[in-house]
């Protein structure tokens, strides 16, 4: 049985739905995973095509509405082509997840090497902004069509935006952008919608607490580390159920989740 029937077919895009680890999945797939299975059209995006195919082969077989599209979202123009075929292969777009990210290395500030700085910066910051800039001209031009359509954007963050963590500079810096970005999002596309007479688009950030993801597997690894108790984490598809409700949230807009098991509450 559907958990989610407001899903049924419509089109979400989701960023960062690969697979690097065996022993962990990712947020990206676990997002991909429900949204198909409650009847979502679904267009799942990896900078790296083998590993996003090899994220939702199992879901082709079921015979699931999902298509796997490769861009690199630090590159402008790629991120330009990406939403261009998705308005001429569906014509619409409801609701897009702002997902891919990358944690970088773990340096003290003034140890930094300036490739991290880069990396980080060019992937959760400028490709998190090229995925907003696109994806909400294509939901204003779905919203011309028919101006009660849902659309609505989740951007993933961390609790890295709202508490120090050392050695996390750089990954915090960006992470904090995003959720700055997610409230003047808010507030222009609330203009808009008063203007235009259109629904709103709304736009919300998760910001996840520890996931038990290869972004995890690796931080383990890197430092010698057996594991984190699960009191202390979650699974990828325990936070997919967390962002896929807040889509359908209609009164929820500019918000900043923090689903992290009660970890920063401390």
């Amino acid at each position: 049985m559907n958990e989610f029937t407001f899903l049924k077919d419509k089109v979400v895009l989701v960023t960062g739905v690969s697979t690097t680890d065996e022993r962990y999945k990712s947020i990206g797939q676990a997002l991909a995973e429900l949204l198909a299975r409650n009847g979502a059209q679904v267009i799942a995006v990896s900078r790296d095509q083998e590993k996003c195919e090899k994220a939702i082969s199992h879901l082709r077989k079921e015979e699931l509405s999902i298509q796997s599209k490769q861009c690199d979202i630090t590159d402008h123009s790629q991120v330009e082509s990406l939403f261009k075929w998705a308005e001429e292969t569906y014509g619409c777009l409801n609701y897009l997840i702002n997902n891919a990210g990358t944690e970088g290395k773990l340096e003290p500030i003034d140890e930094l090497s300036l490739d991290n700085i880069e990396t980080v910066i060019a992937t959760n910051g400028k490709g998190t902004l090229y995925c907003l800039r696109e994806g909400i001209k294509l939901m204003k031009l779905s919203l011309d069509k028919d101006n009660k359509k849902d659309c609505s954007i989740i951007n993933v963050s961390s609790i890295a935006a709202e508490i120090g963590m050392p050695n996390t500079s750089v990954y915090a810096y960006s992470k904090a952008g995003i959720a700055s970005i997610t409230r003047v999002a808010t507030i222009e596309l609330n203009e808009y919608a008063l203007k235009t007479n259109t629904s709103p688009i709304r736009v919300n950030a998760v910001l996840p607490g520890v996931i038990r993801t290869p972004m995890h597997g690796r931080f383990l690894d890197d430092n010698g580390l057996d594991g984190i108790p699960p009191s202390e984490s979650s699974s990828p598809e325990e936070l997919a159920k967390c962002i896929i409700t807040r889509l359908n949230e209609k009164f929820s807009m500019g918000s900043i989740s923090i689903i992290d098991g009660g970890y920063t509450a401390q």
